[in-house]
């Protein structure tokens, strides 16, 4: 047997021991919920760009379909993006004032072919979650600001400023779906960014977007940090793609260099195949 001081001696050490492995096993846990944790971040981002672009593409489903549904209705007729003359109503009758922006641009105008469900469709993710319904201000900024911009200089028609106005008058411009040489192609809408009219600073969301060879001319090469107004509005948010409706219902995911391909946005360049064709 121990004698008791030796007895208290080998008790004490063993109760030091087991607290230092204890402090030596919560530092291995943190270590190990810090590297799943870095692990985790990128793959979280992943994910939840992945609900994004998947959200982006059913609303882009969902606008080209009302679009053609619309066009069906006016006997093959297409929707102007911006139409001088255009009539619209909100979502409880109320029509706006002729001539506002809510009347002349398009998304109010396509508005009922989507029973006005604008949340996921006009507007998705963060173009959604921005809006506030109560604000006095939001029918504008849906004018404004949907999450898909369109190709309304090409298709339709854009009747503000020159040279959009006599894309209209002169046959450049599509306005009638048999028109279409390669309606499978012809972008309708696109993914888009602008500023918002309200807080002055680039946001997600645009009521037009405009082609590589319009003015001011793309640059040759993608730079996230670039201004809206340099890539025409258009948004690369999902690995450097955007998300694009075309006239024949489909919706894809295009890449910078597949956005510079002319005959995706013009009927006259697909006519001419040619994917460098200027207006």
């Amino acid at each position: 047997m121990f004698p008791e001081k030796s007895f208290v001696f080998v008790v004490c050490n063993r109760t030091r021991f087991q607290a230092a492995f204890t402090l030596v096993e919560l530092l291995v846990v943190f270590v190990v919920v810090g590297l799943l944790a870095g692990l985790a971040t990128p793959v979280l981002g992943r994910a939840r760009l992945a609900g994004q672009q998947a959200s982006e593409t059913a609303a882009a489903k969902s606008l080209i379909t009302a679009y053609l549904a619309a066009a069906q209705d006016q006997n093959g007729v297409l929707m102007k993006g911006y139409d001088e003359d255009g009539v619209a109503t909100d979502s409880h009758g109320n029509e706006f004032q002729a001539g506002s922006s809510q009347a002349s641009r398009w998304p109010w105008r396509l508005a009922p072919y989507l029973n006005y469900q604008l949340e996921g469709a006009i507007l998705v993710n963060e173009r959604a979650n921005s809006l506030d319904p109560n604000d006095p201000n939001q029918s504008y900024l849906v004018s404004a600001s949907p999450s898909l911009g369109m190709n309304s200089y090409f298709v339709g028609g854009h009747e503000n400023g020159q040279p959009a106005y006599s894309y209209v008058e002169n046959g450049t411009c599509v306005t009638r779906l048999a028109q279409a040489v390669k309606p499978s192609q012809l972008i309708v809408f696109s993914s888009a960014r602008g500023v918002d009219p309200m807080r002055g600073k680039n946001v997600d969301g645009y009521y037009y977007v405009t082609s590589p060879q319009s003015s001011p001319k793309w640059p040759s090469a993608w730079s996230a940090s670039g201004s809206a107004k340099a890539y025409g509005q258009v948004r690369l948010a999902y690995s450097e793609k955007a998300v694009t409706a075309q006239l024949d219902g489909s919706v894809s995911l295009l890449n910078f260099s597949e956005l510079r391909d002319m005959r995706r946005w013009a009927n006259e360049a697909a006519r001419q195949d040619n994917p460098n064709w200027k207006p």
